[in-house]
């Protein structure tokens, strides 16, 4: 915390368990690759539409999607994902043409079971709440196409699961569009369908998820074509905006919570995630809420993120390397070693051959991803042939985990520079 204005800044940081929203990454299809497999073109104008929901989306620039995540789990997958709407397949129910997102067959390649996902920013949930959303598909379309909203009351959870079967944090199923894929069970002109949230023991917060969800599909699938969804509305109470009411959030811990800065000053603040107990391939969310007396910016918010990953240990060494020297001499080599897990590790360092040859270290200790290097000195014997070599091999190996090890060979080459020399002799010649 930097105070850069010219009297005592005071301060005081809470936790705030409603992610600041930030929008997904959601690359660019492949040109060509966002269109239909077959079906005629409508050129249906979009409505102009003002939503009055709490909640609402238009679509009209999926890059900004504020707080919405995305994850194509389809196996095998394609070259899609979600991508703006396509307005020479159907233009959009409302808007701009493009003002919508769309998603079709080459989100797997082949054959294959689609299974892209579309999460909504994380919504407080009551009880008679209700979402609604417009959808379809193209014109006289010959191949079946799918969808499911699911929803989730894990809070900020984006848990999908990571296989084209699995679903996640996303138990409920409150709709399932064309179940049984039944040719032209697929709205071909826009229509709107509604969910209502019930079954809840009380307030709650979660996301709702579309999920596309075609088996047999793909590029060589019977099923799968295109399919558009436009104008997402959620009426119910309004999304609470961040730090408007904190609250805890249970694997973040600030110290210290409060303070006073002087002018020209900075203060330190520690921040530290606890993964204890929270689900592996989990996303977790929340913000600090940073208030002090400053006039002009008395909030600062920062956006938290934690995602938590399976233990892993891993290391690597530098390609292998050759190098040559005279005999009776050292030649030393520089190694490069890197820790590919993700948790601090020693490791053991060991040289073996028919050579003599000395570690600088016996052992090294990283940090998850970090990178360092050591030299392995190789005797070369007095007395070897010209072109006389011998194979080091330097391996590296986990005190965490034996079988999380790497090998680099360093082959070594002696040369012998034999002398010679020419003797010349006096030739002396006897007269007559």
């Amino acid at each position: 915390i930097n105070n850069t204005g010219g009297t005592t800044l005071n301060w005081m940081i809470e936790e705030d368990a409603l992610a600041a929203q930030t929008s997904p990454v959601i690359p660019l299809p492949p040109a060509g690759s966002n269109t239909a497999r077959g079906g005629s073109a409508d050129s249906t104008a979009p409505i102009l539409y003002d939503s009055p929901a709490d909640f609402s989306e238009d679509f009209a620039d999926i890059t900004a999607l504020a707080g919405w995540f995305a994850q194509n789990n389809s196996n095998p997958l394609g070259t899609t994902g979600w991508f703006q709407g396509n307005d020479t397949v159907f233009p959009a129910h409302a808007g701009a043409p493009t003002a919508y997102i769309g998603a079709n067959f080459n989100n797997t390649a082949g054959v294959g079971t689609i299974s892209n996902w579309l999460l909504t920013p994380e919504l407080t949930l009551n009880n008679g709440d209700t979402l609604s959303f417009w959808t379809r598909t193209a014109t006289g379309s010959i191949w079946p196409d799918r969808l499911q909203v699911r929803l989730s009351t894990a809070g900020a959870s984006t848990n999908v699961g990571a296989g084209a079967e699995d679903v996640g944090d996303f138990t409920t199923l409150l709709l399932d569009i064309n179940p049984t894929l039944a040719s032209g069970g697929y709205p071909e002109s826009w229509t709107q369908y509604t969910v209502t949230v019930s079954g809840l023991s009380g307030t709650t917060s979660g996301r709702f998820a579309f999920r596309y969800y075609v088996t047999n599909g793909g590029p060589s699938g019977s099923n799968s074509n295109y399919i558009g969804i436009d104008t997402v509305e959620y009426v119910g109470n309004a999304a609470p905006a961040v730090c408007s009411a904190p609250s805890d959030i249970p694997w973040v811990s600030v110290s210290p919570t409060s303070g006073s800065t002087n002018p020209g000053s900075s203060s330190d603040v520690s921040v530290v995630y606890d993964t204890t107990g929270l689900a592996v391939g989990s996303t977790y969310t929340g913000t600090l809420c940073v208030t002090s007396d400053d006039l002009v910016n008395p909030l600062i918010t920062i956006p938290l993120t934690l995602t938590v990953e399976a233990q892993s240990y891993g290391v690597a060494l530098s390609s292998d390397q050759a190098d040559s020297g005279d005999a009776g001499t050292s030649v030393l080599y520089t190694v490069t070693i890197t820790n590919t897990g993700n948790l601090a590790d020693t490791f053991d360092l060991t040289a073996a051959g028919t050579w003599t040859a000395n570690l600088s270290q016996a052992s090294v200790t990283l940090a998850g991803g970090e990178v360092a290097t050591f030299t392995v000195e190789v005797a070369i014997p007095s007395g070897v042939a010209d072109g006389d070599s011998a194979v080091t091999t330097v391996t590296a190996t986990s005190q965490n985990d034996g079988t999380a090890t790497d090998s680099t060979a360093l082959t070594t080459t002696a040369i012998v520079i034999v002398e010679e020399y020419e003797v010349y002799l006096p030739l002396l010649m006897r007269g007559p």
